[in-house]
């Protein structure tokens, strides 16, 4: 299966605004889900996944473990700098703090102080250790155990736009989140689109990991309405963007 880049799945992105919907349950209602609280007192559900324990929701805290201040970027000036930083989806902490959490930047990422005592960042191998769990053990949408078909195991069953294509998040929505992962499609931020640094509501969503090999840093997990697949991928360095970018974190629990 062919892989689509970053920046070729993200432009692929379309906005739109959840105002007009008063309630959203993104869990599997058959998933025994646990709880943790990160320093903010944010209370998040947890779902075992393989030999992995994982938060079936975003982070959305503030605060950094260590209880120094995360600095709010709303502002483009103190969002691409070198401080970490995070941001509320179109700066609306009302719309979308709930259920959709925070976008950081690559600087709040390296830190290692975002989520809670005895949780961290996952790093590309410990997602990858995700996906072939969840292949092997039949959770593709066809139930094959070859190729990686889990964008409907993982997603949600609310919130996505429609699409057709097979096996995608947007096709037949309420056939989704088979895992209770329970993602949301929440966007992303890149002011280098200049015509609107926050796309992707409805959509698409990416999470941060903790890895950065080489010149490149491996940047992220994501999912795309119209793409079956679950997409891991990275960005270079030289390119200049990953300080531009804001993406969700989840957290995986220390083992």
């Amino acid at each position: 299966m062919k892989r689509l880049t970053l920046i070729s799945s993200l432009t692929l992105a379309i906005l739109i605004h959840p105002s007009c919907q008063k309630e959203i349950v993104p869990f599997n209602p058959d998933i025994q889900y646990g709880t943790v609280v990160d320093i903010d007192k944010n209370v998040y559900k947890t779902v075992s996944i393989g030999e992995q324990v994982w938060m079936a929701e975003n982070l959305k805290t503030t605060t950094y473990s260590d209880g120094t201040s995360i600095l709010n970027g709303g502002k483009s000036s103190e969002w691409s700098g070198q401080s970490g930083s995070y941001c509320w989806y179109d700066n609306k902490a009302g719309a979308y703090k709930n259920p959709y959490g925070a976008l950081y930047n690559w600087s709040a990422v390296t830190t290692g102080k975002l989520c809670p005592s005895g949780w961290h960042v996952p790093t590309v191998e410990e997602w990858k250790e995700l996906e072939q769990y969840l292949i092997t053990s039949g959770y593709n949408f066809d139930e094959s155990t070859v190729e990686n078909k889990l964008a409907k195991s993982v997603a949600s069953a609310v919130s996505w736009e429609s699409d057709t294509t097979s096996g995608a998040p947007g096709n037949d929505i309420l056939s989704n989140n088979s895992t209770g992962f329970s993602a949301l499609p929440a966007g992303y931020r890149d002011p280098t689109h200049g015509w609107n640094e926050y796309n992707g509501m409805g959509s698409s969503c990416g999470w941060w990991t903790a890895t950065g090999p080489g010149g490149s840093f491996a940047l992220h997990s994501a999912l795309n309405k119209a793409y079956p697949f679950l997409l891991i991928d990275d960005i270079h360095q030289t390119l200049g963007l990953i300080g531009s970018y804001g993406f969700s974190v989840r957290c995986v629990r220390d083992e």
